[in-house]
């Protein structure tokens, strides 16, 4: 299991059909766009879905052809029916592939729980409430049978085309859904040996970027082989004293987005780390209406939501502009 720990224990478990390997992105489903959005981990968060669709609408009118893809975990903290159906009535308009909380979602087992897979440095406790906010979603979504149904056909990943950058759109890392190889702890220990990893990647995956999620802490960098962005978290803070959002905006050069807050540029494309900053007054309010103070998520969650993890813009994308 990439990434993971070897603790079989529910919330840190990667299913083996979660593990396909970077080849498969070679056949994955295709999307081809002058620019293209890649939002990963929105956590149901409806102001920040609300605040992107703001941003996503800019370039549609700027008369661009543009697709955008929800890279998976859409759904978290939207443990409620209403708020449930709502962000899945309005992702479902757009691409996407599945988180481990859809998959999780569509396919419950007690064994792999939250299917975040997590490693050994997160501790017991938390994944022991992730494990209960997983429940609590499970028991919504099953009153939204067709939406399962959907969840339960979602790919694992995408691949994309622009201005002749070839993406691959996945959740995790390129051999997993749930994997962890991507994490940012892994580039800032080792970015040598990251780097001989995605070499092999990019050549079993034929690509020359990957755009991922799931590990919650944003990172970019344009290794040899093929860049990489993780765009952390749509609907959660970032960086410390932060209270937005991160999705990936890719385009061909010349369309560069002004105020992106960081830019990679691959060949005639620019990868970029673009904020959301969604009303937080008003997440807050949604928020700690599903998840009061002292429910697993307000304990997992609250302090980041209101403060940001600890993480600096600094650290995550040292070689990009």
């Amino acid at each position: 299991m990439s990434g993971s720990s070897n603790d079989q224990t529910a919330g840190r478990v990667c299913p083996r059909d979660w593990q396909l390997g970077a080849g498969h992105l070679r056949t994955a489903q295709s999307i081809c766009a002058d620019c293209l959005w890649v939002v990963g981990g929105l956590y149901g968060n409806l102001p920040a879905l609300q605040a992107w669709q703001r941003l996503y609408q800019l370039d549609v009118d700027a008369g661009l052809a543009t697709a955008a893809v929800f890279n998976g975990d859409f759904h978290w903290f939207d443990a409620e029916p209403e708020t449930f159906a709502r962000i899945e009535r309005e992702v479902s308009e757009f691409a996407a592939t599945a988180g481990n909380v859809e998959a999780a979602i569509a396919a419950p087992n007690a064994l792999i729980g939250c299917g975040c897979a997590y490693p050994a440095s997160v501790g017991d406790d938390f994944v022991e409430r992730s494990n209960r906010i997983h429940q609590r979603l499970a028991a919504v979504a099953a009153g939204h049978p067709d939406a399962v149904d959907r969840l339960g056909r979602l790919p694992y990943a995408y691949r994309a085309t622009v201005a002749g950058l070839r993406i691959g759109i996945i959740h995790g890392d390129p051999d997993s859904l749930a994997g962890w190889a991507l994490a940012y702890e892994n580039f800032a220990a080792d970015p040598a040996r990251l780097s001989a990893q995605i070499d092999d990647w990019s050549a079993a995956a034929q690509v020359d970027a990957f755009a991922c999620t799931h590990t919650c802490l944003a990172w970019a960098a344009d290794f040899p082989a093929a860049a990489v962005i993780n765009n952390g978290a749509a609907g959660m803070p970032n960086f410390s004293g932060q209270t937005w959002g991160l999705a990936t905006r890719i385009a061909a050069a010349e369309h560069a987005w002004p105020n992106a807050l960081a830019t990679i540029r691959r060949q005639n494309t620019v990868l970029q780390a673009v904020a959301i900053d969604y009303d937080q007054a008003a997440w807050l309010e949604l928020f700690a209406g599903i998840w009061p103070d002292q429910s697993p998520a307000w304990r997992n969650y609250h302090q980041r939501i209101c403060e940001g993890p600890k993480h600096l813009a600094a650290a995550a994308w040292p070689a990009a502009r």
